[in-house]
């Protein structure tokens, strides 16, 4: 009989945010801004934009600052719009484990909104190389079992479309004896 000897990687209880609304764009000084985008968000956080037409200004980005009703990034964005529909949501990011020494990786998930868990697999800790995405339905914990691919992985959790009120998200490494 073989023993299954589970080891906690990484876990989070943050709160993640999200906001949709008319969102304007300043491509010189990489801000966004619009009423309330910026409530519940610190610096350095990582945070998805969607809806602009120009995609440069959508996608995964890091806060740089956060004042009242905006928000700028580190990264490069599009040409400026105006009054955008948009939506922003914040992504909390796992570091880099070292997982070669498991057979598989169990996350789990409990969150009260909606959201999207990931476990990236990375040959390299810089590129992400296979991503397993577990759709989490608000009130409703998900957990699944990955087989380990490549010798690092990360948890990352986005909030899709609500604020967070509970959030618990665990990475397991499972070990076969």
């Amino acid at each position: 009989m073989k023993d299954h000897i589970l080891i906690k990687l990484d876990s989070t209880t943050e709160l993640l945010q999200y906001f949709t609304g008319s969102i304007t764009t300043t491509q010189a000084t990489k801000k966004y801004a619009a009423t309330g985008i910026g409530s519940g968000l610190t610096a350095r956080e990582k945070v998805v934009f969607a809806g602009f037409s120009n995609a440069d200004s959508n996608g995964t980005k890091t806060l740089a600052t956060v004042a009242a009703n905006e928000v700028t990034v580190e990264e490069a964005i599009g040409t400026g719009e105006s009054g955008v529909t948009a939506t922003v949501n914040q992504e909390w990011q796992g570091e880099w484990k070292e997982v070669d020494q498991f057979s598989h990786l169990l996350s789990t998930i409990n969150t009260s909104g909606n959201a999207y868990a990931y476990v990236d697999q990375s040959a390299d800790r810089v590129n992400t190389d296979y991503t397993t995405t577990i759709t989490v339905t608000a009130a409703t914990a998900k957990a699944d079992s990955i087989e380990v691919l490549l010798p690092y992985a990360r948890l990352r959790v986005r909030t899709n479309a609500a604020d967070q009120t509970t959030m618990r998200a665990y990475l397991f490494g499972r070990r076969l004896t």
